[in-house]
Order: structure tokens, then C-alpha cells, then sequence
């Protein structure tokens, strides 16, 4: 079994709440950069968090 960790991207600094928070555009690039990377990798399934940023990057 192979387990790949990734953390959310960049997001901004400020929302009503933590949780809130959503990807910047820095960090929806990012995200699609390590997509591509890792585009042909097998995997079953994604675990995220609740929280937006880590929902978005998912």
C-alpha cells in the first residue's frame, strides 16, 4: 500500500472563521501543479479535512 500526504495550499490569511478559510490563487496553483505531478499515481480515494482550504485541494 502506498500513502501519499499532501497539505492544502496557500490560503488566505483571513476569514469569519479558520475553517473558513478558502485557497488563494497561489495556492490553487499549487495544487494543480502537484496534481499534475502526480497524474497517473493509483490511488482509492482522498481523506480531507472539513475545513474549505483542505476541501478545495482535494
Amino acid at each position: 500500500m502506498m500513502l501519499y500526504i499532501m497539505r492544502h495550499g496557500e490560503a488566505v490569511p483571513f476569514a469569519n472563521a479558520d475553517r473558513n478559510r478558502f485557497l488563494s490563487e497561489h495556492g490553487r496553483w499549487q495544487v494543480t501543479e502537484v496534481a499534475r505531478q502526480m497524474s497517473g499515481l493509483p490511488f482509492t480515494g482522498i481523506l480531507a479535512s472539513p475545513y474549505l482550504r483542505a476541501q478545495q485541494t482535494a
